[in-house]
């Protein structure tokens, strides 16, 4: 077992991302308009990403629904990858 192993916390991982600063700016833009850390951005992006993949394996679509003041609905689908 190496150091970096021995020294991680159970139930943890750490990672160095490299980005390109747009995409680093939106992750800041983020977590500023949602009062959360980049980090928690990130775990939360994963936490939708395996909830959209359980969803498509179960044969259901994403998709996001808007209701206007007359109630009225535009339903956009959306398909991660």
């Amino acid at each position: 077992m190496s150091n970096a192993e021995k020294a991680k916390p159970k139930g943890r991982a750490r990672y160095n991302l490299e980005l390109p600063s747009s995409i680093d700016d939106r992750l800041e833009k983020l977590a500023e308009q949602h009062q959360l850390t980049k980090s928690e951005i990130v775990r939360t992006a994963i936490k939708f990403f395996a909830a959209y993949e359980s969803l498509e394996r179960d044969g259901y679509k994403v998709a996001a629904t808007k209701v206007d003041a007359e109630g009225n609905t535009d339903t956009v689908r959306y398909e991660l990858i």
